[in-house]
């Protein structure tokens, strides 16, 4: 029933701990510095003297980046310094900016695309979107594992896709972007929501609830949609990192063309 997203031009990276400006990306406060912060991990990237998550290696096209691409419910607000060398853009798309590339992937028969974000989950249901937001009373970020709170974000998860799969009659396919890292066989890394990192039942226990239904399901990290959203609109020549701000951070590269 699932099968691993991938774009051909898009590589996820996982950014979420490296060290920036004194601080774990993942701890750094979101104020005003928060900004200089993303430029800081984004020119760091280009130089080679940051690696990504777990010390692991940039890949090669990243060094010399010359254009980063902000996405996300949280871009917009965000204060980057000028410095020479790099463009900065934020995508207009903002927090429903993983869309295009899922449209792109469901082809002619069309269904759901729905990102999974840390704040709400964004849902496009026959040219609808729909918003469902997290209550961090009853899904508090980061706490301690438990099965009930584990429950309790598969009904919010299934909840807001039964309620799109209502309006679609049995959708054809979905595109499901998730904000962790994700395997090869779509297990899925650890997010600031109640589930083990490689759970191997969540996303089978999730669909089921949801609606049962055979239709063709891809996974996806949520900046990597982001990205390959970004190229399929803009076809950019050179290599573009995009760094997907909301909840956390997430980033993917956007490598030249074959």
């Amino acid at each position: 029933m699932f099968a691993r997203y991938a774009h051909p031009r898009v590589v996820p990276l996982e950014v979420w701990d490296v060290t920036v400006g004194g601080a774990r990306l993942c701890d750094a406060p979101r104020d005003a510095t928060f900004g200089a912060r993303l430029l800081e991990l984004a020119l760091g990237l280009s130089a080679g003297g940051l690696g990504l998550s777990g010390g692991a290696p940039p890949p090669a096209e990243l060094r010399g980046v010359t254009r980063l691409v902000l996405t996300g419910g949280a871009a917009e607000s965000l204060v980057l310094p000028i410095v020479a060398g790099l463009s900065v853009e934020v995508d207009p798309e903002g927090a429903f900016a993983a869309e295009r590339a899922g449209r792109a992937a469901l082809g002619p028969a069309g269904g759901l695309v729905a990102d999974v974000g840390q704040t709400a989950i964004k849902i496009l249901s026959g040219g609808r979107r729909q918003r469902a937001p997290r209550d961090l009373d009853a899904l508090p970020p980061n706490a301690p594992l438990s099965p009930a709170l584990r429950e309790r974000f598969i009904d919010f998860v299934a909840g807001a896709l039964s309620a799109a799969i209502d309006g679609e009659l049995r959708p054809a396919g979905l595109v499901l972007a998730m904000p962790c890292e994700v395997s090869p066989t779509c297990a899925l890394g650890a997010s600031s929501y109640p589930y083990e990192a490689g759970d191997p039942t969540l996303l089978d226990e999730l669909l089921e609830r949801a609606a049962p239904t055979r239709a063709r399901v891809l996974v996806a990290n949520d900046a990597e949609l982001a990205a390959a959203s970004i190229a399929l609109r803009d076809a950019p020549l050179d290599p573009t990192l995009v760094l997907s701000v909301g909840f956390g951070v997430g980033a993917a590269l956007i490598t030249r063309p074959s």
